[in-house]
């Protein structure tokens, strides 16, 4: 900046940014596709100014706009020569690719982009439920931008917005949007139906066992959309795999007396397969059995009719070499007049890597939605280690030093003796801990550093880094390749220093905060990649304050652990409180972030599938909001669910219409 500043007398021609060129020719090494801005140690953002529309070193080109979005860069610009490059290798589906990467950054990261396109941006109109029963009601929402002014079926609405419904009728619902002159407008319709005849899988939470090739155009959901012309498919490439024993499953939201099940088959049907039913998607009665199966249209009928809130047809044995695939899954019934409870584990998460000889508050959050909850078993292993009559349902349990994967899932049974399971949280205990320790003085050293003694420090002794200059190189031996966690104990005689960290996979050394009280040791914890094998690690100090370094523990990926709940650790990544909640249809959902990387916050169906991604990239450290819209889902418990740096933490949401 000085010299720019010098050579053009303008006290404001400072550097904006930095950009560069990259083309995989040049490896990972210096690869923005395979390291985070981050990473770089740069004081000023920076824009990709040149990059190829390719498959590149793993990242498939669909993906590159998104990776760099994700990774912390503030722009980029795809390049092709199209007509030499047509004439020489005949790739012409490279610049097409630059529309497909930015489309799918679009679709993904909408609220991150603008257009500069003139006219309204309808981004959504829904109703949910799709169908109703004469004095039902149903939720409609919209959110359009751009718009200068919206009218629903004409009357003005807020450009953003939801509005309970409850027509007598079947009814069309028109959104008319206007902006710079240019109006656009789109439509939904709400159908009012008898009790029987409303199809209680349209537009319901769907999973299932696989998907054709994971391709979009066969996700589950193809078969609850009430479109005859999307179709879910299992997976069929044998390749010594048995494809025959496969399932979908619906999540009706509440209890149906279930009456009628229509399955609509592609070509590739079902010759032996079952319909299940359960009140909490892990216990299931098989209520039908088809051994003869011939495709088309298969209608069950269920008399009596059988009270459930999951409904699933598991496939036996196919009627021909593919997959099993349905244009429709269909379910009919009336509301039964006993609801199920739910109960949920919320503590530890799924995928907690706990640590033995600490004692791990299990808690279980249940409720019943006509009644009161009698009681709460809890279980590890599928053995009972508590029976709970009231709230709080919590347990304490302290696992041993042998280790081992273990599985905590919870029973509620309500006060008309109805009973629904929790979905089962596995998690890790990790026996004897592998944390390798370096200290410090043993390390390769440089600069104003001297050794130490003090006897509450590991093994006695220490290094002094001064208030010059001076650098502290390990040699750390990991057993695994991976994001490591490095836990410096340290102490700040003269408060908060930056000092640089440097590891074989970063190029330049990444600025680190140490921050703390300066009176004693305490514990610094850094993330970091490494290789497998010898990893050279160099801790460097510029001339500005003192640090004392005792030792640095090396804790491998899959020993990173997560001993309490979320609210005690407030120098982690932390899942909070939502607000409000219960909500309908729009709810804050608060996360803090220690440091900058990439973070996933989205949400779950009580089946363990998500419904919907709220975050999904690079954020930068600090406390952040995201805001859920719950207008398309029916009333029920969700789960957010908050993935970043090693842990994993989850909470329960309650959507009320």
């Amino acid at each position: 900046d000085d010299r720019l500043v010098a050579e053009s007398g303008d006290p404001d021609g400072t550097l904006d940014f930095y950009t560069i060129h990259y083309y995989d020719w040049a490896g990972t090494t210096g690869s923005p596709f395979h390291h985070a801005f981050a990473e770089l140690g740069l004081d000023k953002p920076m824009a990709i100014g040149e990059f190829f529309l390719d498959e590149t070193l793993g990242v498939p080109g669909a993906e590159l706009y998104r990776t760099l979005f994700d990774a912390g860069y503030a722009g980029a610009f795809g390049w092709q020569w199209y007509d030499w490059w047509q004439n020489r290798t005949g790739l012409t589906h490279n610049w097409p690719m630059m529309l497909e990467s930015m489309a799918l950054l679009f679709e993904q990261e909408r609220e991150a982009v603008d257009l500069a396109v003139p006219g309204p941006d309808i981004r959504s109109l829904a109703v949910q439920p799709l169908q109703i029963e004469p004095g039902g009601e149903a939720t409609l929402s919209w959110d359009v931008r751009q718009a200068d002014a919206v009218w629903i079926n004409g009357a003005a609405v807020d450009s953003v917005g939801t509005e309970t419904v409850a027509p007598t009728e079947t009814t069309t619902y028109r959104l008319v949007a206007e902006g710079d002159g240019i109006r656009d407008s789109t439509e939904v319709t709400l159908e009012v139906l008898s009790a029987g005849e409303i199809n209680r899988a349209l537009g319901r939470p769907t999973a299932a066992s696989s998907g054709e090739g994971n391709l979009d155009t066969r996700d589950p959901e193809n078969a609850t959309d009430g479109d005859p012309e999307t179709r879910w498919s299992s997976n069929w490439d044998t390749q010594g795999i048995d494809w025959d024993d496969q399932w979908i499953l619906v999540d009706l939201g509440a209890a149906y007396d279930v009456a009628r099940v229509i399955l609509d088959w592609e070509a590739a049907y079902g010759r032996v397969y079952d319909i299940d039913v359960s009140f909490d998607g892990q216990v299931w009665t098989t209520v039908y059995h088809e051994a003869a199966g011939a495709g088309g249209i298969d209608t069950v009928t269920l008399d009596p009719s059988i009270p459930a809130r999951f409904v699933r047809m598991h496939g036996l044995d196919r009627g021909t070499q593919w997959g099993y695939s349905l244009w429709e899954f269909e379910v009919y019934g009336t509301l039964s007049a006993q609801q199920p409870p739910v109960s949920v584990v919320m503590w530890p998460g799924a995928g907690a890597k706990l640590p033995p000889l600490v004692t791990v508050p299990i808690t279980v959050e249940a409720s019943d939605p006509d009644g009161q909850i009698a009681e709460v078993g809890i279980y590890l292993n599928g053995e009972p280690i508590a029976f709970l009559a009231e709230a709080p349902f919590v347990v304490d349990w302290t696992p041993d030093e042998v280790g081992g994967e273990f599985t905590i899932s919870a029973r509620a049974v309500d006060d008309d003796g109805l009973v629904a399971w929790s979905v089962p949280v596995d998690v890790l205990v990790l026996g004897t801990a592998l944390i390798t320790r370096f200290e410090a003085e043993a390390a390769s050293t440089g600069g104003d550093v001297t050794e130490q003694t003090d006897a509450g420090a590991s093994s006695g002794a220490y290094v002094r880094m001064g208030t010059g200059s001076g650098s502290v190189t390990w040699n750390l031996d990991t057993p695994e390749a991976g994001v490591h966690m490095l836990r410096f104990s340290v102490q700040l005689p003269s408060g908060a220093v930056s000092v640089g960290l440097k590891g074989p996979l970063n190029p330049r050394p990444i600025g680190v905060l140490l921050d703390g009280p300066g009176d004693g040791w305490l514990v610094v914890e850094k993330s970091i990649s490494l290789e497998l094998g010898q990893n050279p690690l160099l801790l460097s100090k510029g001339s500005a304050g003192e640090v004392w370094i005792d030792y640095v523990d090396l804790v491998p990926p899959s020993l990173v652990t997560d001993a309490v709940p979320a609210d005690d650790l407030p120098m982690d990544y932390r899942l909070e409180a939502n607000y409000p909640n219960p909500f309908n249809p729009y709810t804050v959902v608060p996360f803090t972030a220690p440091a900058a990387g990439h973070v996933r916050v989205s949400v779950h169906d009580l089946t363990g599938r998500r419904v919907a991604d709220l975050v999904d990239g690079w954020r930068p450290a600090g406390r952040h909001e995201v805001v859920f819209d719950g207008a398309r889902l029916a009333s029920g418990v969700y789960m957010v669910r908050l993935e970043a740096g090693s842990g994993l933490q989850s909470r329960p949401i309650v959507l009320v219409k």
